[in-house]
């Protein structure tokens, strides 16, 4: 939103009156897309709610400061790109001072995104991915002004920023083929307990055969739960839970 009402205040033309239709068309692709918001506001409005209680507070856990989160995405965008890319995106946004106006829009969706999410209570890396394309093209316009050194130089220059990023999401992507922890705990309950056994787990999303166990998911375990456990076969716990008081 923002960046539309950059860029058509920066065009030449009538901008109310485009301002005005846009509005319109905006709103009747809502209706369009979306009429559950409008046949079940309540509910459409209870979902709102829900993903705002997500970002600010309700979630018991501690909050961070705007700094902190700024210096989170900060850190986050220069991963991204990788030293060489974190370094050619600096030379990009000085390159772009006499063509501002036709990147303002594109700059203003990266500051946006980072301003409304430096706000919230929790911060995660993958909020970014949205503005992740900004950065990659401010890198690009500064590989884009090497053509002057010829093709060979600037293809060079564009695998070697492009390194640190493959390197980084190939690790990322072995690491995640792996089994996870809750995939070993699943493996070791269908190798060693007996078929129908009660399962009383404080393990989230544990992926169990429903046709050979019967799962009883508890998250948190609180005291009420003592009858549940002496009631079960077997119990999993986390090391965030101790069953000995009970």
């Amino acid at each position: 939103g923002p960046s539309y009402l950059l860029a058509r205040l920066l065009a030449p033309g009538r901008s109310v009156k485009r301002l005005a239709l846009t509005a319109s068309v905006a709103l009747l692709v809502l209706c369009a897309a979306t009429p559950y918001a409008f046949i079940h506001g309540r509910e459409f409005v209870a979902g709102v709610s829900v993903q705002w209680t997500a970002h600010y507070s309700g979630s018991g856990l501690p909050s961070r400061s705007y700094l902190e989160n700024a210096g989170f995405y900060l850190g986050i965008g220069a991963h991204t790109l990788g030293p060489l890319g974190s370094l050619l995106f600096l030379v990009g946004l000085g390159l772009l001072r006499r063509e501002w106006r036709a990147w303002a829009p594109l700059l203003a969706h990266l500051l946006v995104t980072l301003a409304v999410f430096c706000t919230a209570d929790r911060a995660y890396d993958r909020f970014l991915v949205p503005a992740s394309g900004a950065l990659a093209l401010v890198a690009g316009h500064a590989v884009s002004r090497a053509v002057r050194w010829g093709p060979w130089p600037v293809a060079a220059l564009a695998l070697l920023t492009a390194a640190f990023p493959f390197a980084s999401s190939f690790a990322y992507s072995r690491e995640a083929a792996r089994p996870g922890t809750r995939d070993l705990v699943a493996d070791w309950v269908s190798a060693h307990l007996p078929p129908g056994s009660r399962l009383l787990s404080t393990v989230d999303n544990l992926k169990l055969d429903a046709a050979r166990f019967e799962l009883i998911p508890v998250r948190p375990l609180r005291a009420e739960n003592r009858r549940q456990i002496l009631e079960a076969d077997y119990v999993l716990w986390t090391e965030e839970d101790d069953p000995a008081p009970l």
